[in-house]
């Protein structure tokens, strides 16, 4: 009996959530809709029904046509929120093979509702799945992924790099090696990450996911209207001390070196409404850090400190593990409307930029690389010039290298 009538009670929800999904296709966002289509579909996850949620995206897609192309997005947020429920709850015997499959068999181009690729896509879920489970549980994911056709193997990589910057991959772990290996026989790129964090990434920013997608992270840029009054004091002292100006100097970048340094801010300017520039001069005379002045950063003929004054220039000194911080919130959690690399390719640009900045040859190996990325003097500045949008999206950075004749420099920002 107690079965009957729980079969009875699934159907009228379900049919509740059908009439529901359908009210809002036709008359749009209403709270006390969408909040009951939510409610429902937590339920669901709660009980542990993945079934039941995957059926209601395969009915959506097939039923649900809304009446006003504005509506459309509202039953994809419904969507979405169905696909992150069903992740969260897919069995760890066949988990990672259940997000391919859905990847590619739901949502898809051709869709009524095709996903947004560009925030739900595998390395996106990859992250959801690291931060929700237990290290066990994700090393078992691993172990039955290496038999399973099913799974291409960058979903383990990308999983891998996950679990590392979490402190859940255990090194010594067989299925940890083999993909370790199996990165370094093939170059691919994220086998340069290592499966712990280092001395420069101690406070990483990392991105926080709930069971249904939400949560946040912390947003470690300007703009220089935050600043406080200790920092402005700092900015009309730094302006005030005399500036040693280099007697000559010449810009020495490639193109191709400008692009390493950029690789964090990337999607930033592609992918958002952000800009960027980088650029590395040589002087003809050794400077000190504390040549490093508003001044000095002005005669370098930046685009973003275009019609600043000395006294306007926010500078300050940049820890070498902040400095990290930028760059890696930027390039793993993306700007105004891009979601980033995440964990695993945010966090390869990031050392991109690091190491281009340092003067760090791009196929060194990373424990070289941080000597002389903490080799050099680092240092923070914005500006409230037209260039800088001065949203919540602003950063500058100066790295005086070890020699004290090579400055580099990267300015970026965004908006919404």
């Amino acid at each position: 009996m107690k079965e009957k009538s729980d079969q009875a009670g699934e159907r009228q929800e379900f049919e509740r959530f059908r009439q529901k999904l359908t009210e809002l296709a036709e008359s749009g966002y209403q709270e006390s809709v969408t909040g009951e289509l939510y409610g429902i579909a937590k339920r669901w996850s709660e009980r542990g029904d993945g079934g039941l949620l995957l059926r209601s995206v395969e009915w959506a897609e097939a039923h649900v046509r809304p009446s006003d192309p504005r509506h459309w997005n509202q039953v994809n947020h419904v969507l979405d929120r169905l696909d992150l429920y069903a992740v969260q709850l897919a069995a760890e015997s066949d988990a990672l093979a259940w997000v391919v499959r859905l990847l590619t068999e739901r949502r898809g181009a051709d869709s009524a509702f095709p996903r947004n690729a560009a925030l739900y896509d595998l390395p996106y879920f990859m992250a959801v799945i690291a931060d929700n489970r237990p290290s066990d549980e994700l090393h078992r994911l691993l172990d039955r992924a290496a038999g399973n056709e099913r799974v291409p193997f960058e979903a383990s990589a990308l999983l891998l790099c996950e679990m590392a910057v979490r402190g859940k991959a255990d090194e010594s772990h067989a299925a940890v090696r083999r993909i370790r290996e199996k990165l370094q026989e093939a170059g691919h790129p994220l086998s340069r990450l290592p499966l712990r964090v280092t001395m420069l990434e101690r406070d990483l920013p990392l991105r926080l996911y709930g069971p249904d997608g939400s949560g946040g992270h912390s947003t470690p840029f300007g703009p220089i209207r935050r600043a406080g009054k200790t920092d402005r004091e700092a900015a009309r002292g730094l302006a005030e001390r005399t500036a040693i100006m280099p007697a000559a100097f010449r810009s020495i970048h490639t193109a191709e070196e400008a692009e390493r340094m950029e690789a964090a801010v990337r999607n930033w300017r592609e992918r958002s409404n952000g800009r960027s520039e980088a650029a590395v001069f040589e002087f003809a005379d050794r400077f000190e850090p504390e040549h490093v002045t508003p001044g000095l950063l002005l005669r370098l003929g930046l685009a973003s400190l275009h019609g600043a004054a000395p006294e306007t220039v926010l500078l300050r000194p940049l820890p070498a593990d902040r400095m990290f911080v930028f760059l890696y919130g930027a390039a793993a959690n993306g700007g105004a409307y891009s979601s980033g690399g995440h964990n695993a390719y945010g966090r390869l640009d990031a050392w991109r930029s690091a190491m281009a900045l340092a003067g760090v040859p791009d196929d060194a190996d990373i424990p070289s690389a941080i000597e002389r990325i903490e080799g050099c003097h680092w240092s923070y500045f914005e500006a409230p010039t037209p260039w800088f949008r001065q949203v919540a999206w602003d950063v500058g950075i100066v790295a005086l290298r070890p020699d004290g004749r090579t400055l580099a420099v990267l300015a970026a920002t965004d908006t919404d």
